[in-house]
């Protein structure tokens, strides 16, 4: 259009409700979807489809389990190997991973393996050196937990504690988790109040700078009624967050840090 953007292409419909999409470029270029999807009396899925070459795949349901799937979230690493994790039955952090050329067929992908009880929404992502790296808020204690694998995901490193809920009682979700190129670990999250999960009590932040083995005690970067944060890192020192009001409030709000998270703006 007269904007810049192409025309929306419609990925897939079904009879049943499509939900949380996620999208990953590899470096190539080629971009990797996923998004859940469920109907009344039947599994629910993950679908996926790739866009190379100009066009997207077939989409396909590569994850069948029952009850709701959320929080799916996917990096590739440099070797072309899909790392997916999603929230499945019984509160669990599931993880599967697929070579790019098998990735169209539910058989490509590695049997979905149980990581931890967790809240809906972790977060995966990868760094320079092809470490993956995970941080998801936990179901039981409702603390922020990491966890990193430096061998494709075949073996993961035991959950380390970022950080307690700072409110009382209160529990996490919406985790993020940046990596500097210096190899500094930056992790933001919201808090939600128990048991009811709303509303918001605020989003935090916090940093490791030793690979995840300690980490600085939360920073709130937004008070009660903010939630769903993002982070990303520009260089070793620049690093921005983003986050949402509750609809009473309304907006999105930035903060950005140019030493490395000691202080923002």
């Amino acid at each position: 259009g007269d904007d810049g953007w192409s025309t929306p292409v419609k990925l897939y419909e079904g009879q049943g409700s499509v939900r949380e999409p996620a999208l990953v470029a590899d470096q190539t270029g080629a971009l990797h979807a996923f998004w859940t999807y469920s109907e009344e009396e039947s599994p629910s899925a993950l679908f996926y489809a790739r866009w190379d070459a100009g066009a997207w795949t077939q989409p396909v349901d590569v994850v069948a389990m029952p009850g709701v799937l959320q929080g799916p979230s996917a990096v590739v690493d440099p070797f072309g190997r899909i790392h997916l994790i999603w929230q499945g039955p019984g509160n669990a952090l599931f993880y599967s991973s697929a070579d790019v050329v098998d990735a169209t067929t539910a058989t490509g992908w590695t049997s979905p393996a149980s990581m931890a009880q967790s809240n809906p929404h972790a977060h995966i992502v990868i760094d320079v050196t092809g470490t993956l790296h995970i941080i998801y808020p936990a179901l039981v204690d409702g603390g922020i937990y990491y966890m990193s694998s430096v061998d494709g995901g075949q073996t993961w490193t035991s959950p380390t504690l970022v950080a307690n809920p700072v409110r009382v009682n209160a529990t996490s979700d919406f985790t993020r988790l940046a990596v500097a190129p210096n190899g500094d670990l930056h992790v933001v999250w919201t808090e939600l109040t128990l048991p009811s999960g709303w509303p918001p009590l605020g989003v935090f932040y916090a940093q490791s700078t030793d690979s995840g083995l300690t980490w600085s005690e939360p920073v709130e970067m937004a008070s009660d009624g903010y939630l769903e944060a993002n982070i990303v890192t520009v260089d070793e020192n620049e690093v921005h967050v983003v986050w949402n009001a509750m609809g009473s409030i309304s907006g999105r709000y930035h903060k950005w840090s140019g030493d490395r998270g000691a202080t923002w703006s």
